[in-house]
């Protein structure tokens, strides 16, 4: 033969290779999160090159490497899809290879933080809270929510709650703050509940038993009627009892005790008076002063109906008694401020006594005591009396005398032998001297 020939055509070809997301599992991705992108390769032969992961639409989807067939994803938005590419890249012996995966991009949920939630003290006419961290990008809106008389006002993250002062203790305000939907982030609220604390009991005592409240000893007294405005129910506790037999108290009825023996001055007994609040207002109490003082009477003379009384004669002191209440003395006691010119001498079982003007000049006080008892207060009353002399001193001559009395020149005379019935004190005098040679006394 001779020779001949063929052409035979051979194809040569580069390996391949089959790449496959292993990462991630999720087609979703929410804004603001990461997530690891992972590529798995089969095949073999040949020299593969490397794997590199990018992101179609970066402004919705980023894609860094972060190491052998690794990347790191990242939603850079809330809205919208990006096709994830990873490509084997060719070498001379083995082929290029792509897979791609689409990942959607979905809003993060949207966030409202606040203060913690507040009381405010009854009668507060507004308070402030503030709106601690928020998504961006929403608008923030406050409102009231509760239907109370409360007003709600934002300035920047500042909230106000204004018109609390006519709010009842116990009420609750709730404040919605809201933040609207944005491109990344999904719409949220949040709620602010402020609490109006219980106000101060009322109780208080009237205007005139502000004052003073004053009741006879043994008497009693109706606490309730001398406090208003209670809130809840109303209970009563001798906190001082000043009265020398104790006072008492039975519900809200004092009864005062009876008083000193020895002394009028007025006592004093406090009640701690207490309102048990509701639910709009707290436990109160006061203190309730109460002056107890003894009854009175009034004294007056009656006889003698003259200032003076003649020396060495007498005449009937009386007086009369007025007043009720308590249990009093009956009688009183008669004094002279001046004994040595006016005695009085009490009468047994009345109220008089018999008068003496045992000197002819000068006064006394009369003066009648109604001695005070442990309900009534001792009384007086007093009179001045004016002492007179009877009339021309009854000093006369001994019958002896009457007719005259001879001595002889020379002699010495007693006169004072010579008078009788003289009053005070005897004095002398020479009226006529007629001896040659004067007499003398």
């Amino acid at each position: 033969y001779e020779s001949g020939n063929v052409t035979l055509t051979i194809t040569v070809q580069k390996y391949t290779r089959t790449i496959s997301f292993t990462k991630p599992t999720s087609a979703t991705l929410t804004y603001n999160q990461t997530t690891d992108a992972e590529i798995s390769v089969t095949g073999n032969g040949g020299t593969q090159g490397a794997v590199t992961i990018t992101s179609g639409t970066t402004t919705v989807i980023t894609a860094t490497a972060n190491g052998t067939n690794k990347a790191t994803l990242k939603a850079v938005k809330g809205t919208g899809s990006s096709v994830i590419t990873a490509t084997l890249s060719r070498t001379t012996t083995v082929k290029e290879a792509k897979v791609t995966k689409t990942i959607t991009a979905a809003k993060a949920t949207g966030y409202v933080t606040l203060d913690e939630d507040k009381n405010v003290l009854f009668g507060t006419a507004s308070t402030t809270f503030e709106i601690k961290t928020h998504h961006t990008g929403g608008t923030l809106s406050a409102v009231e929510t509760t239907s109370t008389a409360a007003t709600v006002s934002l300035s920047g993250t500042t909230v106000t709650v204004s018109n609390l002062a006519g709010l009842e203790g116990g009420t609750q305000v709730k404040i919605t703050v809201s933040n609207t939907e944005t491109e990344n982030y999904t719409a949220a609220s949040k709620v602010f509940t402020l609490t109006v604390g219980k106000g101060p009991n009322t109780l208080k005592l009237k205007d005139d038993a502000a004052t003073k409240t004053t009741i006879k000893t043994g008497t009693t007294l109706d606490l309730s009627t001398i406090i208003e405005k209670a809130e809840g129910t109303v209970s009563y506790q001798i906190t001082e009892n000043g009265t020398t037999t104790a006072s008492t108290l039975s519900g809200s009825t004092l009864t005062a005790g009876a008083m000193a023996a020895n002394n009028d001055d007025d006592q004093t007994v406090k009640v701690k008076i207490t309102a048990a609040g509701n639910d709009t207002y707290l436990e109160g109490s006061i203190i309730a002063t109460i002056t107890v003082q003894k009854y009175t009477r009034t004294i007056s003379f009656t006889k003698p109906t003259t200032n003076t009384l003649k020396y060495n004669t007498t005449t009937e002191a009386e007086v009369s008694i007025t007043g009720n209440g308590g249990t009093a003395t009956q009688y009183v006691t008669y004094t002279s401020g001046t004994p040595t010119v006016i005695t009085a001498t009490g009468i047994a079982n009345s109220n008089k006594a018999t008068l003496k003007a045992i000197k002819g000049t000068g006064s006394s006080v009369i003066t009648a005591t109604l001695a005070r008892t442990t309900t009534v207060k001792e009384a007086k009353a007093s009179k001045t009396i004016t002492a007179t002399k009877e009339g021309t001193n009854p000093i006369r001559l001994t019958t002896e005398a009457e007719d005259g009395t001879t001595i002889y020149t020379g002699a010495t005379l007693n006169l004072s032998t010579l008078v009788t019935g003289n009053a005070g004190t005897l004095s002398y005098e020479i009226t006529e001297n007629g001896t040659t040679t004067a007499s003398t006394l």
